[in-house]
């Protein structure tokens, strides 16, 4: 499966690949997506799944 295919797959996976690339660098490889019932690359272990947060838990309010 090339590049244009995987995009056209799991958008919302290579979005946020995207994101974690632009903040981190090119270095960071997207190596297990799952979208839509589609499932591409190795799942490691069983970890924190990322799209139960939401962004702003981990942001702290500005404290007075």
């Amino acid at each position: 499966m090339d590049k244009k295919e995987v995009r056209a797959l799991f958008p919302v996976c290579c979005e946020f690949a995207d994101l974690v690339r632009d903040e981190f660098g090119d270095d960071v490889k997207m190596v297990y997506a799952e979208e839509n019932g589609r499932k591409i690359g190795k799942q490691s272990k069983p970890g924190v799944a990322v799209s139960e947060y939401a962004g702003d838990s981990f942001c702290r309010g500005k404290e007075k």
